[in-house]
């Protein structure tokens, strides 16, 4: 027990510039995702040990998604939705809001297309395709390092980073001096 709690204890959030947040479980454990109600049925196709849905994290198939983006952040978790646009924005909004001195950077988004089939043939596939930089892309640099995922039907997906949250710009604008 005590090398797990020097593990928890030891690990910082090094991919988040100036944050030196305490290690929780879902470090340890590694990526997850949350998926929005609207691709609930693509659940089946991500690991199951990782995918969660608003109903086993408490929340209503009617909750806003602010509160899902709150869940995700306080679970560590990729957002995993068709609704790109609408959470993209509330991401967004979160991590400019926020007002305590900590890291408030998330964990991801993975927009998909409309329809069900169309999103299982793109989760097949995805970590083969995914790349960044000219660099491979597995869900756990998607985790890692806040990436903007969409997949879309013809193939050609948009990958891209979130920026970092009001704390680490301030940190490291305030490194810089």
């Amino acid at each position: 027990m005590n090398d797990v709690l020097n593990i928890l204890t030891s690990y910082n959030r090094a991919w988040s510039p100036g944050a030196q947040a305490a290690a929780t479980l879902a470090d340890v454990i590694g990526y997850r995702f949350l998926v929005d109600r609207d691709v609930s049925k693509v659940a089946a196709h991500l690991p199951q040990k990782r995918t969660l849905t608003l109903s086993a994290v408490g929340l209503s198939e009617e909750a806003s998604d602010s509160l899902i983006v709150q869940e995700a952040y306080e679970r560590r978790c990729i957002i995993v939705t068709a609704n790109g646009e609408h959470f993209k924005a509330a991401m967004l909004r979160f991590m400019r809001v926020q007002k305590r001195k900590q890291c408030y950077d998330l964990n991801g988004l993975i927009v998909l297309p409309s329809g069900y089939e169309h999103q299982k043939r793109l989760l097949q596939d995805a970590q083969d395709r995914l790349r960044f930089g000219g660099r491979r892309l597995a869900w756990r640099d998607v985790w890692e390092r806040d990436f903007y995922v969409r997949l879309k039907k013809s193939g050609l997906h948009e990958v891209w980073r979130f920026p970092p949250c009001r704390y680490c710009t301030e940190q490291t604008v305030r490194a810089r001096r």
